[in-house]
């Protein structure tokens, strides 16, 4: 029997992956793509255009909001719990990166121990994606990225003791199939009628060699692109910012910026690959850091 989601969720019943059924609270997903209005607020200048597309935990729960556990929903990998605002959670054990870091609410981000483990939840909200273009290589497709780094404590390599490529990589599995520890950011972050809309989008790697992917990295010829408000004397138009989410799953954050995040560019050097640095700088990373962001990449056909 094919999946079925329903959009509003007030007294309806949703039939979920696996074809489990439960009653649900009022949260709309994101199934299509939001334009949002011109001047919304954003990393870029006001002239930006921005749209949401997916859910994705992002903010820490209200103190005012209980979890109720016995009421949950599983998109993808990713399971969620109804909350009294009627909005879904994340359950997620902490483990900060610094406790000097702090989460939206100004509460501290703590480390976890295994005999002190600390529970924190993290509202499901739309994913905030800002357009690069409209025309993505004459596809007449839009390049969306996601606005704020929106997970963690993926490497780029697992294991990499020799050259590291993109095609092979641990971050790619994570982006469209499945890691090694059962997660998907495709099939979690949209439902299947979601993912039918994203558009496989053809990259070359180092070699030449082409591979079509639904959600990639960015690389360094994307992100040195000033058509894409990119700019290397500006360096602030490639810093990127964690969410909460990502905050307590581990993610190193530079106080005075934002955080670093993955490119699908490699390096000559064994071992390495490209990311963006806490203050927007070009950088070369160990392919097997864990904590470095991912920001996700797609092309998809915006709304008339």
């Amino acid at each position: 029997m094919r999946n079925i989601f329903a959009m509003v969720f007030n007294s309806f019943i949703l039939i979920i992956c696996g074809g489990s059924v439960l009653n649900t609270g009022s949260y709309i997903f994101h199934e299509t793509v939001t334009m949002l209005p011109v001047e919304t607020d954003g990393s870029a200048s006001s002239d930006v255009l921005y749209v949401y597309f997916g859910d994705w935990p992002q903010t820490i729960k209200k103190t005012d909001v209980a979890i109720d556990e016995t009421k949950r929903i599983t998109i993808g990998f990713n399971t969620y719990y109804l909350g009294s605002d009627n909005c879904y959670y994340a359950k997620v054990v902490e483990h900060g990166y610094y406790s000097s870091h702090r989460y939206s609410d100004g509460s501290p981000v703590l480390h976890s121990w295994p005999q002190d483990e600390k529970i924190k939840y993290f509202k499901v909200e739309p994913i905030k994606w800002r357009v690069l273009t409209k025309n993505y290589k004459g596809t007449k497709r839009a390049l969306l990225l996601a606005e704020k780094i929106l997970d963690t404590q993926i490497p780029f390599y697992d294991d990499c003791y020799n050259f590291c490529d993109y095609k092979t990589s641990s971050v790619r599995s994570y982006l469209n199939t499945k890691l090694y520890t059962n997660e998907c950011f495709l099939k979690s972050a949209f439902t299947e009628k979601a993912q039918d809309k994203i558009s496989f989008t053809d990259l070359s790697n180092e070699d030449g060699i082409i591979i079509s992917d639904k959600i990639f990295l960015l690389g360094l010829e994307d992100i040195r692109n000033h058509d894409y408000g990119f700019d290397e004397t500006d360096l602030n138009t490639r810093v990127k910012y964690p969410t909460d989410y990502v905050l307590a799953k581990g993610i190193f954050t530079n106080m005075y910026f934002g955080s670093p995040w993955w490119l699908s560019s490699t390096q000559g050097t064994e071992g390495k690959a490209w990311c963006i640095s806490s203050s927007g700088k070009e950088s070369c990373c160990e392919a097997e850091e864990m904590a470095n962001g991912i920001v996700p990449a797609l092309t998809i056909l915006l709304p008339e």
